[in-house]
Order: structure tokens, then sequence, then C-alpha cells
């Protein structure tokens, strides 16, 4: 499959902004603090990851032609 290097950009951008958001996930403490998976925001943590890859990858989409 062959993509456009503009939708390439968007999309590893995309995964960047979902690894950074990750990152940030794992050293926040009072989330840690959760020891019981019921208690974990599940709908807000969801809804984040796909706002950091949309936001990402719209950054990368539009920026690509300065790469």
């Amino acid at each position: 499959m062959m993509t456009s290097p503009r939708g390439a950009v968007a999309i590893i951008m995309g995964v960047a902004g979902l690894v950074v958001f990750f990152g940030f996930l794992l050293n926040d403490p009072a989330l840690m603090n959760a020891r019981d998976a019921g208690q974990m925001p599940w709908s807000l943590i969801l809804r984040y990851f796909a706002a950091m890859f949309l936001g990402a990858a719209i950054a990368g989409f539009l920026l690509a032609g300065m790469f």
C-alpha cells in the first residue's frame, strides 16, 4: 500500500502524540494509585487517546511541507 509523504507524516505524528500521552499517563501518580482497574476513568482515557492522535495527525498533515 502506497501512501503520500503527507499521509505518512500525519500517521507518524499521530502515533508520536499517542506515545507522548501514554508517557504522561504512566507518570501520573494519582492515576497509578488507583489499584482497581474499575476505578480508572477508561472512557476519559480513550477520549484523550483519540484527541491526541487526531490533533497530532492534523498538525502533521498541515505541517508536512515543512519537513
